[in-house]
């Protein structure tokens, strides 16, 4: 029994820790998408600047290549993190599986030990009752 009790409390920090990685993971992809957003609301500010200002108008196209790379770069990393999350998320679901087999385990194993102090309760009543009937 202490076993199971052993085992179950090791399922449960393997699942916190594999929950801990998975709010990592996602605060990063978070982070990933928030750094994408403001990347082309600044590209989206420059070349409204750009278009009114004549001096710097020429520029808006080498300022949008260069953006045009920073978002495919930070595509193939929030592509990388979500592979990541997703890989995160089957451990947490095999993590939780896992918790939930030692939960039933434990369980089994205290109905096994109620039915067998039952079993014994009855034995001994029923050895009173016949030592009582031999008695008379």
């Amino acid at each position: 029994m202490r076993t199971l009790e052993t085992l179950l409390k090791l399922a449960q920090r393997r699942l916190d820790d594999v929950g801990i990685q998975a709010g990592e993971a996602a605060r990063r992809l978070n982070a990933l998408a928030m750094k994408r957003d403001d990347l082309l609301e600044r590209e989206r500010a420059e070349v409204e600047a750009g278009a009114a200002d004549p001096a710097t108008f020429h520029l808006v196209s080498a300022y949008r290549q260069r953006v045009k790379l920073a978002l495919a770069a930070l595509d193939v990393e929030i592509a990388e993190a979500q592979a990541t999350s997703l890989r995160i998320r089957e451990q947490l679901t095999v993590a939780y599986q896992e918790k939930s087999r030692f939960e039933q385990l434990v369980e089994q194993a205290l109905q096994r030990e109620t039915l067998r102090l039952e079993a014994l309760d009855q034995a001994a009543l029923d050895e009173a009752a016949i030592n009582r009937v031999g008695r008379t």
